[in-house]
Order: structure tokens, then C-alpha cells, then sequence
């Protein structure tokens, strides 16, 4: 029930492979006897964050002052010009 800005969802949007992809950097350089062993498991994450990235190139081209709820199936936005009307982002 929450609306965000363009800027705040993208955010939350790159968490993930911003987050844990920079822990695993810290955890392959600090562990390199574990470095092998972390390598697979940090490439599988990146590789599934693909559809976040997707959805940041998708948001990035809308409309400066563009609102987002973050849904179940994906989220939904809603143009600052028509603040009544919603939109469905498919993700």
C-alpha cells in the first residue's frame, strides 16, 4: 500500500544485487581458502538478478515523477500527471 518514488524503488529494486553481491566480493577477498567454493553460488545470485535489471531498464524509462506500489506479481505505477489512474508493471 505503499507508493514510492522513481528513485526510492530503484532502490529497493537493486538491493539485492547490489547487497549481497558486494558481501560475497568482501567474503571471496577476506576467505580465499573458501574462494572456490563461493564463486558458483555468487555467479548463480547475479545470474537470477537479471529480471531486477530488467525491471530497472523498464522503470528508468518512465516518466520523471512516477510512482510505484510493489506488488505480489510485480508492481504497479502510476504517473504523477494522472494521480487517480494506476498501471499494472508486468515482472
Amino acid at each position: 500500500g505503499y507508493w514510492l518514488t522513481k528513485r526510492q524503488y530503484l532502490a529497493v529494486a537493486l538491493a539485492p544485487t547490489v547487497v549481497v553481491n558486494l558481501a560475497g566480493l568482501v567474503a571471496l577477498l577476506a576467505f580465499p581458502t573458501i574462494r572456490l567454493w563461493l564463486i558458483g553460488p555468487l555467479a548463480f545470485h547475479l545470474g537470477g538478478c537479471v529480471g531486477d535489471w530488467w525491471m530497472a531498464v523498464v522503470i528508468a524509462r518512465l516518466p520523471a515523477g512516477t510512482l510505484f506500489e510493489d506488488t505480489r506479481d510485480g508492481f504497479r505505477y502510476r504517473p504523477d500527471a494522472e494521480p487517480g489512474a494506476a498501471a499494472d508493471g508486468g515482472a
